[in-house]
């Protein structure tokens, strides 16, 4: 009798042993399907397209925009040291720029359109009666991306009187060595082809940034 307990116990056993690791082994199989995946492989490619269209609208409206204060900054500039008669400077490259010698009349700065998507900071002196002033290059502003100064501005340059920061115009007179004055405002527009902003500049020597 003993014997066929021990039988009966040990097949009793046995089944619940069998069915413990039958369950087991489907839990450590449990799984994604090959739907499943493709699903979510399809969702995190989806979000990943449009954060990464995202950053790229936000970097190009960023570099617009800062392209845009650039500028400004740079026509301020332009104006500032004419106002404080900034005879001596220190160019980008760390040359020291004024007038030689010293005698010469000071003209001024003023921001030209050196290209599509670059302006440049100018130092000017008399260079003698009869010729043409003496410049000198002390900063360039290259525009970011795919930022461009307009066509259609009508800015030929950002010319300042010293002392008074008055706007010049870009007649030369070379019996006086001097400039005449600007009459009509100008303006520099700004574009990325989807966007534009415009400095204007008005009789007053003042730039303002307008949308």
């Amino acid at each position: 009798m003993l014997y066929a307990l021990d039988v009966a116990l040990g097949f009793i056993f046995l089944k619940k042993r069998q069915a413990w690791l039958t369950l087991f082994d489907r839990k450590v199989q449990t799984g994604f399907t090959l739907v499943e995946i493709l699903i979510v492989f399809s969702v995190a490619s989806t979000l990943l397209g449009i954060g990464i269209g995202s950053y790229v609208t936000y970097n190009k409206v960023q570099q617009f925009e800062q392209s845009a204060v650039n500028a400004l900054h740079l026509i301020n500039q332009a104006r500032s040291n004419s106002l404080s008669v900034v005879k001596r400077i220190t160019d980008q490259d760390g040359n020291v720029v004024e007038c030689v010698p010293a005698s010469k009349k000071f003209l001024g700065y003023n921001v030209i359109q050196a290209s599509s998507n670059t302006f440049e900071l100018w130092f000017e002196c008399e260079n003698g009666m009869g010729n043409p002033p003496q410049s000198s290059r002390v900063k360039e502003l290259i525009l970011q991306g795919d930022v461009r100064i307009d066509p259609s501005s009508t800015c030929i340059a950002a010319r300042y009187e010293p002392l008074t920061a008055r706007p010049l115009d870009s007649t030369y007179d070379l019996a006086t060595s001097s400039y005449g004055y600007l009459t009509t405002p100008c303006n520099y527009i700004i574009t990325d082809g989807t966007r534009t902003k415009t400095i204007q500049i008005d009789l007053g020597g003042n730039a303002s940034l307008l949308p």
